[in-house]
C-alpha cells in the first residue's frame, strides 16, 4: 500500500497531527497536472481497480472510462482519521504513544491531500471530484490557495447537513460513544449502520424493495430489518469503530463558506429522494454560486435509490460526468448554470 509521510499537520481547530501519514493510489502516467477523488464516510483510496479487487467507482474511473486514466494522472487518498492507510486513531481511539486522536475537519483532510499531491510533483488540478463527504473535499478545494483547481464536482453534497441529519448524526454518535465504553466496537458500529443507512436510501426504494416483507430467517421480524443487520455486520468488518466517530464529526460539523478560487469552476450534482444532502439544499447552493459569478452546472441524478446512488447507480452517474466534464472544457456560459438530468425509475 503505497504511503507517503507528511510531517506535522497543522490542524483547523488547533494543535497538529503528529508524523502524519497518508495513503494512496494512483493510476495513468504521473504528469504535474492530475485528477483527484475524493472518497466518502467508509470509502479508500480505491475508486479503481488494484490487484484484481473491484474499485467503489470501478463502471467511472480506468482506461476508457469517463475518468480516463489513460488520458490522465488520477489521484485518490485515504483521508486522515480514517483507517485504510492513512493516520487515524488507534483501537483505543488514540495516536501512537497514547494521546487521544484530535478532532479534525474536513478543511484538515483537504491540507494532507495538498501535500501529498506536492509529494508527488502535483501542481495543477484539472478535476477534484467526490460524492457526499467526498463531495465536501472538493468544495473545500475549490477555494484552497495552494495548488489551482480548475473544476471541482461535488456529487450528493452541499455546503452544510441540514440540521435533521444532525441530529440523526448525534443519534449514531450516541450509539458509538456507548458501544465503545462498553468494550463493543463491532455493536457501536452495526448500530450506528442502521441508523446511517436509513438516509442513505430513500423511502420509494425501501417501500419497492422491501415493503412489510417478513424477515426470510434468524430473529427479526421485517425484512429491512435484516437489511439493516447485514450491512452493519459488512461493516464490522472493515471499518473501525474510531474512525466512523472521527470522520462523522468532521461531516456533521462542516460548514462551507462558499469561497472559491478565481478561474475555478464549481458543478453539483443532485440526488432525487436524497435525504441526507436534500435536492433542495444542493439547488439553494447553486443558486447562491451563481450569484456570485462562479461558473458551473447543476445536474440531477433521478433514481430511487436515494443518497447512495451516487455509488450504487454507476451508469446513470457516468452518463451526467461525461456532460459534466465536456461542459468544463467548453467556452465558459458567463456563471449560468447549465441543467442536465439522468434517471432511472425502477428499483433494483
Amino acid at each position: 500500500m503505497p504511503r507517503i509521510a507528511i510531517g506535522d499537520l497543522p490542524l483547523s481547530g488547533g494543535g497538529s497531527l503528529k508524523a502524519a501519514e497518508i495513503a494512496f493510489e494512483t493510476w495513468g502516467a504521473p504528469s504535474r497536472e492530475a485528477i483527484l477523488i475524493c472518497h466518502a464516510l467508509t470509502g479508500d483510496q480505491r475508486p479503481a481497480d488494484v490487484d484484481g479487487q473491484p474499485g467503489w467507482w470501478r463502471e467511472v474511473v480506468g482506461p476508457g472510462k469517463v475518468l480516463d486514466s489513460s488520458r490522465s494522472f488520477i489521484v485518490a487518498s485515504n483521508v486522515i482519521g480514517s483507517c485504510y492507510g492513512s493516520t487515524g486513531p488507534d483501537t483505543g481511539g488514540c495516536l501512537p504513544g497514547g494521546q487521544p486522536f484530535p478532532e479534525i475537519s474536513v478543511e484538515d483532510m483537504v491540507a494532507a491531500q495538498v501535500r501529498l499531491l506536492a509529494a508527488l510533483g502535483v501542481t495543477t488540478l484539472k478535476l477534484v471530484i467526490g460524492g457526499s463527504l467526498g463531495g465536501l473535499q472538493a468544495l473545500v478545494w475549490a477555494g484552497q490557495q495552494k495548488i489551482p483547481v480548475r473544476h471541482a464536482a461535488a456529487i450528493g453534497a452541499a455546503d452544510r447537513l441540514p440540521t435533521l441529519q444532525v441530529a440523526l448524526c448525534h443519534a449514531q454518535h450516541v450509539a458509538l460513544e456507548l458501544g465503545l465504553a462498553h468494550g463493543d466496537p463491532a455493536g457501536a458500529l452495526r448500530a450506528a449502520r442502521a441508523i446511517a443507512m436509513t438516509t442513505y436510501r430513500s423511502d420509494p426504494h425501501f417501500e419497492v424493495r422491501f415493503g412489510r416483507s417478513p424477515a426470510p430467517r434468524g430473529s427479526r421480524h421485517f425484512a429491512v430489518e435484516s437489511y439493516l443487520d447485514h450491512h452493519g455486520d459488512r461493516l464490522a468488518e472493515r471499518f473501525s469503530a474510531w474512525s466512523y466517530l472521527v470522520l462523522s464529526r468532521a461531516m456533521e460539523r462542516f460548514a462551507w463558506d462558499l469561497e472559491v478560487r478565481a478561474g475555478t469552476r464549481v458543478d453539483l450534482v443532485s440526488i432525487q429522494h436524497d435525504w441526507l444532502f436534500p435536492e433542495a439544499a444542493v439547488e439553494s447552493l447553486n443558486a447562491r454560486l451563481r450569484l456570485q459569478g462562479v461558473p458551473g452546472s447543476l445536474h440531477r441524478l433521478e433514481t430511487d435509490m436515494g443518497h447512495d446512488a451516487f455509488l450504487a447507480e454507476q451508469e446513470l452517474l457516468a452518463g451526467i460526468l461525461r456532460r459534466l466534464v465536456d461542459a468544463a472544457t467548453a467556452p465558459p456560459h458567463g456563471g449560468a448554470a447549465v441543467k442536465s438530468r439522468a434517471s432511472r425509475t425502477a428499483v433494483r
